[in-house]
């Protein structure tokens, strides 16, 4: 728990932002865009086994309250009509304009994984109403998701 705490710590110590493409400014965290809906639920203890130095990825993303740092919650992200839920444990917290920003270490490789997966998906969404917005175009909706995983997927963590 000691070497999660300080990994936290050094990832935050060298952090000079999060960069506009999604992805944290240092290896293993992805941040999950602000205009995609997620729910937390804050958790008494882990359903699942915590192997935190084995999963590789964390998630950073915008909510209202602070969660202090040791906090497992779940997160929920609904996508595409079913609700994809990851656990794990606060390890960074920074206050924003409005809320705070919060760095989840995802507990097992299983959900870092899935997580990866389910992150790209929402900054396709995102990207994809964002031109439809700026450029008014409705269709060619796989031509723009292949357009962003050519110009962004390279980014995520891998």
């Amino acid at each position: 728990m000691k070497q999660l705490h300080d990994t936290a710590r050094r990832h935050a110590a060298n952090r000079a932002g999060i960069q506009s493409l999604g992805v944290a400014a240092f290896p293993g965290f992805i941040r999950h865009p602000r205009p995609f809906p997620l729910k937390v639920r804050r958790r008494w203890w882990s359903r699942r086994g915590s192997d935190h130095s084995g999963s590789g990825l964390g998630i950073y993303f915008w909510h209202r309250r602070r969660l202090a740092p040791g906090t497992l919650v779940t997160l929920a992200i609904p996508l595409r009509g079913e609700t994809q839920e990851f656990e794990g444990e606060v390890v960074a917290v920074r206050q924003q304009a409005g809320g705070y920003e919060i760095g989840l270490w995802l507990n097992t490789v299983e959900d870092a994984c899935r997580a990866r997966i389910v992150e790209q998906i929402c900054h396709i969404e995102c990207y994809l109403k964002e031109r439809q917005l700026r450029e008014g175009q409705t269709g060619e909706r796989e031509q723009r998701a292949r357009e962003w995983v050519e110009q962004f997927a390279a980014h995520f963590p891998a």
